[in-house]
């Protein structure tokens, strides 16, 4: 266990443990719970986040290697300790990506002296789920597929990690009606990927009583910044922005950048058709929620 008597909160001050309940200023406290269960330190981005508990969405840009698993997995763990008979689930594109954040909640979980005796099951198969005593419940999907696993389910608070490459209407289609029954929380955490629906919900979160936050790679102070500028060089100047300054950048989800596309648009030409001559036509067919296009 942590030495309680020298650990001081970040936002609260001192904190201590007795068995399991954190005692804090402030009756529950992620950060002390961090610290006393795992030794866990957060950085000044980290701790940002993690203190907005109380949001009904949080939206987070960050840079590759910002600290987003672990950050994640221990709000999972804070929020399942303290909420009796929670249900949380964390999602990612694919099964792989979920499976990074559920397997830290796991290591954590287990390899702590302090939580394992709370945790009542781990599993991994069909799906991965980990079941505390006190009837709380994490698990992982994916959402390749569109979500069919989880249709009907409810939530108090989900995950998205690698949130900019899950597909345009997901979201609103499946996640958010899970959030509905309990008032649920949802987070979003990704590298940017353009303006996609990701973004939207970047800009708009406050209107929607949340808050966004944006944080580059070198906000982590634990990372050997000379191998990551190093890294950098070898990266296209599109790369740089997205992966590690957590920009949107208009053109990061386009096969052609636009520039390439104007230039190639020959504005003198007439918009009319003239009788005998051959033209060519380009169809785009929209199978789901996109728009189908016509070019001649």
């Amino acid at each position: 266990m942590s030495n309680l008597s020298s650990f001081n909160c970040p936002i609260h001050g001192a904190s201590r443990l007795e068995g399991t309940k954190l005692v804090c200023t402030e009756f529950r406290c992620i950060f002390a719970f961090g610290q006393l269960f795992f030794g866990f330190q957060p950085h000044a981005g980290q701790v940002s986040i993690l203190q907005e508990q109380t949001a009904a969405m949080r939206v987070i840009a960050c840079g590759r290697q910002f600290g987003k698993s672990y950050l994640a997995s221990i709000d999972l763990l804070f929020f399942a300790l303290c909420k009796q008979n929670s249900r949380q689930f964390v999602f990612a594109p694919t099964a792989d990506m979920a499976a990074t954040i559920f397997s830290n909640v796991q290591a954590l979980a287990l390899g702590s002296g302090n939580f394992r005796p709370l945790v009542e099951n781990c599993v991994k198969k069909p799906f991965q789920r980990l079941q505390l005593v006190n009837g709380s419940i994490i698990e992982a999907y994916s959402l390749d597929s569109e979500g069919k696993f989880v249709r009907g389910k409810n939530a108090d608070r989900i995950w998205i990690d690698e949130a900019s490459r899950v597909k345009d209407g997901v979201v609103e289609e499946v996640v958010l009606p899970m959030l509905w029954a309990r008032s649920g929380q949802l987070n979003l955490i990704s590298t940017p990927f353009g303006h996609n629906w990701f973004h939207r919900y970047f800009v708009d979160v406050e209107r929607l009583g949340g808050k966004s936050f944006r944080f580059t790679s070198f906000d982590n102070p634990h990372l050997n910044k000379v191998l990551l500028e190093q890294s950098m060089k070898a990266m296209s100047d599109l790369q740089r922005r997205c992966e590690i300054y957590a920009e949107f950048v208009e053109d990061a989800n386009l096969l052609f950048k636009h520039e390439v596309i104007e230039a190639a648009i020959d504005k003198t030409l007439s918009f009319y058709c003239s009788p005998g001559k051959m033209y060519s036509m380009g169809v785009d067919v929209a199978k789901t929620r996109d728009f189908t296009v016509i070019t001649v």
